[in-house]
């Protein structure tokens, strides 16, 4: 709207100004007309400055908006993998706990070795700190 406003304003050709001097002492009176002629495209100069103006506030608008917009599908787009990669980590959390069950199961009969059962603990535990990492 400001802009805009501008634009009204150097368009607008000035008004002519009523002047009276008076002098108390010398008993004098002066009453004339001013009016000031803009000379060399002063006017439309002016005008085209202000549309230039009005242009570039409207540019900046559209480039506050696409930054908005592109800062929003980026966020969107951070919490879908954010959300995916914690369903995939909670998957494999499952898994590791099944594995386990199952080994722990094949070694008290004896049919897995105490080595490999320690080795399904030992990633269960790392898998459980990156998981715990991760929601952090």
């Amino acid at each position: 709207g400001i802009n805009k406003a501008d634009i009204l304003t150097a368009r607008a050709r000035p008004n002519p100004q009523l002047i009276s001097d008076s002098g108390i002492a010398e008993d004098t009176y002066r009453v004339g007309i001013s009016y000031n002629f803009e000379l060399g495209g002063k006017r439309k100069k002016r005008t085209l400055i202000s549309e230039s103006e009005l242009r570039k506030a409207e540019f900046g608008l559209e480039e506050l908006t696409l930054n908005f917009k592109q800062e929003v599908r980026t966020a969107y787009c951070e919490l879908y993998y954010a959300r995916e990669n914690l369903a995939l980590r909670e998957e494999l959390k499952q898994s590791f706990e099944k594995l386990l069950r199952i080994s722990s199961k094949r070694e008290s009969v004896g049919d897995l070795a105490q080595v490999d059962l320690l080795q399904v603990k030992t990633l269960k535990l790392i898998n459980d700190n990156t998981y715990k990492e991760r929601l952090q």
